[in-house]
């Protein structure tokens, strides 16, 4: 009887938290239609995971092109990008894209994670048969109005547009699992 061929079979992958972020916010985005059942959870979802991407993908990059990365971890997520932008020439300016859209999505990364309660009031002069033909919706906080379709797409851009920016700067050699999440795999006669 023949024994069975062994192999050794190695793997590796450079895992990166954000681009399963951005792809499960991407998902979400697709769910987050205006007007669909459970339009603002999927839009909140996105939201929040695009804003999770950010401090992901900075330490991702950070780790491998800055020494001594974790003396820099104690910065915002924000300030991190900004960080790795300085670092590697690419041009920061708050007043453009997408770096006005990722201060505005980290400061609303800080709102969601240390929400606080607000009373809601809202009047509106109506007509009698407007008052009979509106559905029941509560009013919306600050918070809850900024949670939108619109606003996941704007973030889950930005996000990506630094990414890519961030990683065209980097060496190739450096960039496995960066930009999208992968592996490699070879296998060999033991």
């Amino acid at each position: 009887m023949n024994s069975p061929t062994l192999l050794q079979y190695s793997q590796e992958r450079h895992y990166s938290a954000h681009n399963s972020f951005i792809h499960i916010a991407l998902l979400e985005l697709e769910l987050a239609k205006p007007g669909t059942v459970g339009e603002f959870n999927h839009a909140l979802v996105s939201i929040t995971l695009s804003a999770l991407a950010v401090e992901a993908m900075g330490n991702a990059i950070g780790y491998r092109i800055v020494s001594d990365w974790s003396d820099y971890d104690n910065l915002s997520p924000y300030a991190k990008l900004r960080f790795l932008a300085e670092h590697l020439g690419l041009e920061y300016a708050t007043d453009k894209e997408p770096w006005g859209t990722l201060r505005w999505l980290c400061k609303l990364r800080n709102k969601l994670a240390h929400a606080q309660p607000e009373t809601v009031k809202k009047t509106d002069l109506i007509t009698q048969e407007q008052h009979a033909s509106r559905g029941i919706e509560a009013p919306k906080s600050k918070l809850e109005e900024e949670i939108t379709e619109y606003n996941s797409r704007r973030a889950i851009n930005a996000v990506e547009q630094i990414k890519y920016s961030l990683c065209d700067l980097i060496p190739a050699e450096q960039c496995f699992g960066l930009v999208s999440d992968g592996w490699s795999g070879h296998a060999r006669r033991a």
